[in-house]
């Protein structure tokens, strides 16, 4: 019987090259696309009403550098969601604590009804159903500053974000005491949509690795400074 001439191993060479090359443009595209991660960027004193996509492809948005200020992001239904960065000034005989500090308890009252009333006007023009444990469950708040009370403790009682956070959860229907009342002491988040996956930033968005597009016309921004 004849014996058989040795098996070429020129093709296996050629696929196993061809996977090689596949690979290396496979992580150059990666490695592009981590550290460009589109979102849409909620700029300070505005929100809104967002749909999901907006017509576009990005699925993320944030906002940041929210030191006294307070992000805010919730779920509104399956196609819809609320962002903003509310912002609010304070004056104080106390240049420390202008713009953190709360005076006194009817300052505190009067910025929560302000708030209060401009989510009223949004979930009125935008047609928003009634809150929902859904949005109770889905919100995000986020603000840096603290402030050190009169036995040295770091404290969010008189803080401006502490107010707007309050006023928040309390429109939304967040029971007293419930650990979502309380913002996290981050500065700024971007969500993503779906499954609300979530990144803190402590202070300002990393842009080496986030770049913000610009707003997309079917965004409903209204102002949120008080």
């Amino acid at each position: 019987m004849a014996s058989k001439s040795p098996r070429s191993h020129q093709g296996v060479g050629k696929t196993t090259l061809s996977s090689e090359l596949i690979n290396q443009k496979w992580q150059s595209f990666t490695k592009l696309f981590k550290r460009e991660k589109l979102f849409r960027r909620v700029p300070a004193g505005y929100g809104g009403t967002y749909l999901f996509g907006g017509g576009s492809s990005i699925s993320r948005i944030g906002t940041d550098h929210c030191q006294t200020c307070v992000g805010v992001y919730f779920v509104i239904d399956g196609q819809r969601y609320f962002a903003a960065h509310i912002q609010c000034w304070v004056e104080a005989s106390d240049t420390t604590a202008a713009g953190l500090r709360i005076p006194n308890a009817a300052t505190y009252q009067r910025l929560q009804q302000e708030i209060t009333q401009r989510l009223d006007v949004e979930a009125a023009q935008s047609g928003w159903l009634q809150p929902s444990e859904a949005m109770r469950n889905s919100l995000v708040m986020v603000c840096k500053a603290q402030v050190t009370d009169s036995q040295g403790r770091q404290s969010w009682d008189t803080v401006v974000g502490n107010c707007i956070a309050d006023a928040v959860a309390g429109w939304l229907g967040v029971p007293e005491g419930d650990a979502r009342r309380r913002p996290s002491e981050r500065g700024g988040f971007i969500v993503k949509h779906p499954g609300q996956k979530r990144k803190m930033f402590d202070h300002l968005i990393d842009t080496s690795r986030w770049t913000a597009v610009p707003d997309h016309p079917q965004d409903r921004q209204r102002d949120f400074g008080v």
